[in-house]
Order: structure tokens, then sequence, then C-alpha cells
């Protein structure tokens, strides 16, 4: 399955105040990677190796909740799907930088993620 976007804009006008049902809000973010790297892939597990092969582009926005003192990134809620997760950091670099106000969601679409390797 692809990742459920789509369903996830008509959430809230306010996505900061999207709860898991734990407390944790869901969250906007932009995908900010190093070159030459056209994007950061979706691990199944919280291991850096652990890597699905699609991806999020550079500069796209990409939505979930934040997880292990902000490390990861859960961007599937369904239990009916795999996990998915993104790391937030890779060493001292920010891989996923905050999107202010949470205004990303506009820009969410199933079309910012791509089967290519990395």
């Amino acid at each position: 399955g692809g990742l459920e976007v789509e369903s996830r804009r008509s959430w809230s006008a306010q996505p900061e105040h999207v709860s898991d049902g734990h407390g944790q809000a869901f969250r906007f973010f932009r995908v900010n990677v190093p070159k030459p790297y056209p994007g950061l892939q979706f691990r199944r597990s919280k291991d850096l190796e652990d890597k699905y092969k699609e991806f999020v582009k550079h500069e796209s926005a990409v939505a979930g909740w934040l997880e292990d003192d902000n490390a990861w990134l859960r961007v599937s809620a369904d239990l009916d799907t795999e996990p998915r997760f993104l790391p937030v950091w890779h060493g001292e670099h920010r891989l996923l930088v905050p999107v202010v106000g949470g205004r990303g969601q506009e820009r969410l679409r199933a079309g910012t993620t791509s089967r290519e390797a990395s």
C-alpha cells in the first residue's frame, strides 16, 4: 500500500490539536536531506538500516507523530498497515524541519513519495 496522506488532509484545520490517543500531537515537517540524496527513505522500524525502497523527496512535506524523545517520526497511524518511520536526525544534521503553524497540510499529496532507491 501507498502512504495514506490524502485522508489525513481532512482530519483537522488545526493539525497540532490532533492526537494519537497518547497525548502525541500530529505534526508537519519539511524533508531536509544533504546533497546528493534525493530524499529520505522510510524505515520499517526505528533502525536506520531497516529501510523501505520508498522515500519522501527533499523539500516535501510529511506529517506524523514524534516518538522516542523526538528522534523518530511515525507516519503510519493505521494498525492494519505496516509501520513507517522517518529519522528526525542523522548525526548533527536535522532531516525533518518543523513546518511553523502546521501549514504543510496543503502540500501533502500522494505524489511526494517515490519507489526509487536512494
